[in-house]
């Protein structure tokens, strides 16, 4: 077995960004609502060969943290006003990378895959019987899945920006247990959409993802085509403190069991407010079926697409530091999902996937004696 076998989803190099020390944290468990102070940083947001035992993406992430961490200290040194375009390109990846890698993620795509199941065995008369409460389902390395989907999209995100959230206000931000949290101010404002099951789509139109890296810190991505955040003439912006209530409470939202905090920036009532506003607000991990409406093939099948859904964080906020730039009402736009951003990127990320897995199936010696790496651009 290799020598590094606590494996975490969340760097530490992020979780100290919260630390009085360096070494210990505060974190809230919002199902009891208690504080624990000076936990380990080290035995935080970990699991045992959670990447596997032969340590390569353990590896692969401990370099890409690195880098991370490199251009956060490069940018701040410049006060965040400027972003090369290498650098843009950096954080998009982390963050996108991020979002899959945590216990939460795996945990939400096994619980959508097992309800998906269920749902098809239901139809099945050798299983139609049998109470779907009766039985779990359970998947083994999701998180590996997961990591390959993230490596198939990566392309998908090319057209996102970044922008700096700089906090200077009393409370600070806080950092849950997923990292990265989605939300859609676009759709949730919009006379039709803020009625769609789901909006937190890679390809949607109005994608939002929130990165808090310090108190006093947080890495927004966001599709330009739907919004303008701050000015066009810096990457920093200053959200108001009902924003970084907003924020932390998405926070809240996304979190599997905790949220880390320095405790002279996050007083106990505003740990209890997370608290209040997540047990109000339905679990984003619960899952629900979604059918179509029957329709007919041309060979006379019927068929019907049956879909697992999990709320989205529906609080209806408004921004201050962005502004929504698409007016469209989207007129007898009737699709179950919500429009694209950028149809071409995905057309053609799309033809590249299924280039790669042909070329895949067809083995070494029809690919030029190797594979391709998937994230290769």
């Amino acid at each position: 077995m290799p020598e590094k076998k606590n494996h975490h989803y969340i760097p530490q190099s992020i979780l100290r960004r919260f630390s009085p020390d360096g070494r210990t944290i505060s974190l809230y468990h919002l199902d009891s609502g208690q504080p624990i102070h000076r936990a380990a940083i080290r035995s935080q947001c970990s699991r045992g060969y959670y990447y596997g035992t032969d340590a390569a993406l353990e590896d692969a992430f401990g370099e890409t943290e690195g880098k991370f961490s490199a251009i956060l200290a490069d940018v701040a040194g410049r006060d965040y006003r400027e972003l090369a375009f290498k650098e843009k390109i950096g954080i998009l990846l982390f963050v996108h990378y991020q979002r899959l890698r945590t216990v939460s993620a795996a945990e939400a795509s096994d619980r959508q895959m097992e309800a998906l199941l269920k749902e098809i065995a239901a139809t099945n008369p050798h299983t139609a019987d049998l109470d779907p409460a009766s039985y779990r389902i359970e998947f083994d390395n999701t998180q590996i899945r997961n990591l390959k989907a993230a490596g198939d999209a990566t392309l998908l995100v090319a057209d996102l920006e970044v922008k700096f959230l700089g906090n200077d206000r009393k409370t600070g931000f806080v950092l849950s247990d997923a990292g990265v949290a989605r939300y859609n101010q676009f759709a949730e404002n919009h006379p039709l959409f803020k009625h769609w099951p789901s909006y937190g789509g890679i390809a949607s139109k109005g994608l939002q993802w929130f990165y808090p890296v310090s108190p006093g810190l947080c890495i927004a991505v966001f599709d330009p085509t739907t919004y303008a955040y701050g000015s066009a003439k810096t990457a920093a912006c200053r959200p108001s403190s009902r924003d970084v209530q907003a924020l932390n409470t998405l926070q809240a939202l996304h979190a599997r069991k905790c949220i880390y905090y320095l405790p002279e920036r996050a007083s106990d009532e505003d740990l209890r407010l997370l608290r209040r506003y997540r047990g109000k607000h339905p679990s984003i991990y619960d899952v629900e079926i979604v059918k179509s409406p029957p329709y007919c093939y041309p060979d006379g099948k019927i068929g019907q697409i049956v879909s697992p859904n999990s709320p989205e964080a529906h609080l209806g906020l408004q921004f201050n530091f962005s502004r929504v730039t698409d007016r469209n009402m989207y007129e007898g736009y009737d699709r179950a999902i919500l429009p694209m951003r950028n149809p071409r990127l995905f057309d053609y990320v799309d033809q590249e996937n299924r280039r790669r897995d042909a070329a895949s199936k067809a083995g070494p010696e029809r690919n030029g004696g190797a594979h391709e790496d998937p994230n290769a651009g």
